[in-house]
């Protein structure tokens, strides 16, 4: 597909549900141009990008930029659009979280004694408290990517880390840095308690598949 330029790339079509065109990325800042709406843009390819392909995203960007944030687990990817003055954004999940249940062989590959995925030295200290180990953790992945303004975390591993007494949220403020929790479904009822849970724990962005349903049980929260 990244072979193909615009014009042979509008023939593409998705076939389920129905029989869609794709929606190119220019299109979408147009629509976005002007309004208030947050678009995040999330780097999913791990490899480094190209120098061509930086400048590329950040001229199709230009005319949102106040209102973008571009998120990548790849934080390799991110520091150039940093540079540019692009707020960017942190998922820590191929340095760290947790995942008990989860297929070996992928990354991190090593399992520490606290129970979380993390090939980082201090992970297999028995001798370093859950404290510790959680505090120097985040101050390494920090900096990682100093100019993150906000880091993504998914929910598994934040409720574990409030259950071992660590509140990442809070942390992570005492830094300047805001914290989204992902990917909320909706779960009927139990939705609005998942989202009071979430955001005691700190959480100021909650990523959901069905947005509008999400924010409906939010919107029944207490202020």
């Amino acid at each position: 597909i990244e072979e193909l330029d615009s014009a042979a790339a509008s023939h593409l079509r998705y076939t389920a549900p129905g029989d869609y065109p794709v929606a190119f990325f220019n299109d979408t800042v147009e629509v976005l141009s002007g309004s208030r709406t947050l678009l995040q843009v999330d780097l999913q390819v791990l490899r480094p990008i190209t120098a061509v392909q930086e400048l590329l995203l950040a001229e199709a960007l230009e005319p949102v930029r106040e209102h973008v944030l571009i998120g990548s687990q790849a934080h390799w990817n991110l520091h150039g659009f940093a540079a540019r003055g692009f707020r960017v954004a942190f998922d820590p999940e191929l340095q760290w979280h947790y995942a008990p249940e989860r297929e070996p062989g992928l990354m991190p590959a090593g399992l520490g004694v606290h129970g979380f995925w993390d090939d980082a030295p201090l992970a297999r200290i028995p001798h370093a408290t859950v404290q510790e180990y959680f505090e120097h953790r985040v101050r390494d992945l920090i900096g990682l990517l100093p100019p993150a303004v906000e880091w993504m975390v998914d929910i598994p591993t934040l409720r574990r880390m409030a259950d071992m007494g660590f509140n990442l949220g809070d942390r992570l403020r005492e830094s300047g840095i805001e914290l989204a929790a992902w990917t909320l479904r909706d779960r009927g009822p139990q939705t609005s308690a998942i989202l009071a849970e979430l955001f005691a724990l700190g959480v100021t962005t909650v990523i959901a598949d069905d947005a509008p349903t999400v924010a409906a049980y939010a919107a029944t929260l207490a202020p």
